[in-house]
């Protein structure tokens, strides 16, 4: 019968030291991993700050200033400097040569480019024509808002409704744009 018993620790069994100059170079490399892991760490949260400025900043470019004023419609250009200086002119020499729609569509950006920077109406980018007159009549005066009520009414019945438009009332629209529009804020109005 055999048994299994632990045997006596004797020195033959014990292994053999290693040599000096290799403990040292596994104490030198330990070490050395040890600060490589701090510095690599060090190295990342560096990275990962760097990040995180560049995108907060790519972000705050992305913001519209606000000083800016908003326009009523991304694809119409409401900027004073693209459109005549007398757009009441302008658009019943439209008038006159039997163009209808241009001569609408001069009024219409006229008014809202006046609403905008002229007299400070925030009308939003995505605004519909609805919105816009809605932020007209929330910051112009009674006779100012109606009178870009009509442009956006007749705007509105010639572009979607096809519906035709009185000569008439386009050429009045047209002769009564620098008086309605032109003129500087009204009392209870907020200046640009």
């Amino acid at each position: 019968m055999r048994r299994l018993r632990q045997r006596p620790a004797d020195d033959e069994m014990k292994p053999a030291s290693l040599p000096a100059w290799l403990v040292s170079l596994v104490e030198w490399l330990a070490s050395s991993f040890s600060a490589l892991l701090w510095v690599l760490g060090g190295l990342a949260v560096a990275f990962a700050l760097i990040w995180i400025l560049r995108v907060l900043r790519a972000r705050a470019a992305a913001v519209p200033e606000e000083s800016a004023p908003l326009v009523a419609r991304e694809e119409l250009d409401l900027r004073p400097a693209s459109l005549p200086a007398d757009v009441g002119a302008a658009a019943r020499a439209l008038l006159d040569a039997e163009q209808f729609r241009p001569a609408l569509s001069l009024l219409y950006r006229g008014a809202l480019s006046r609403a905008v920077y002229r007299h400070g109406v925030p009308i939003e980018p995505s605004a519909t024509e609805g919105e816009a007159l809605a932020a007209v009549r929330a910051r112009l005066d009674a006779e100012r808002s109606a009178y870009i009520g009509e442009i956006v009414r007749q705007w509105q019945s010639l572009v979607y409704a096809g519906g035709g438009v009185s000569r008439e009332l386009i050429a009045r629209l047209c002769g009564e744009f620098a008086a309605r529009l032109d003129g500087g804020a009204t009392p209870g109005e907020v200046p640009a």
